[in-house]
């Protein structure tokens, strides 16, 4: 899919349409508020990464409390 992406963490392999942070940069907003500013292009990345990932983190847990159907779902393959 061209133009799309997944935001996924460390954990994945980086390759095409996966977008996972710079390894060996900070990453998590504590970090950066101990320590304000960026130091490279990099950090800036991840900063705003890791914003974006806990942001779609908070939103799930909101859907799973109001829609409760979303805690049972069936899983399916990525192609259905």
């Amino acid at each position: 899919m061209a133009g799309k992406y997944y935001l996924v963490d460390s954990g994945y392999q980086t390759r095409e349409g996966y977008m996972g942070p710079y390894k060996r940069e900070r990453y998590h907003v504590p970090e950066f508020r101990r320590q304000p500013g960026f130091r490279n292009a990099n950090e800036s990345f991840n900063f705003f990464h890791s914003s974006l990932r806990s942001t779609i983190e908070r939103t799930f847990g909101v859907w799973k409390s109001r829609f409760t159907i979303l805690e049972k779902m069936r899983k399916y393959s990525y192609h259905t």
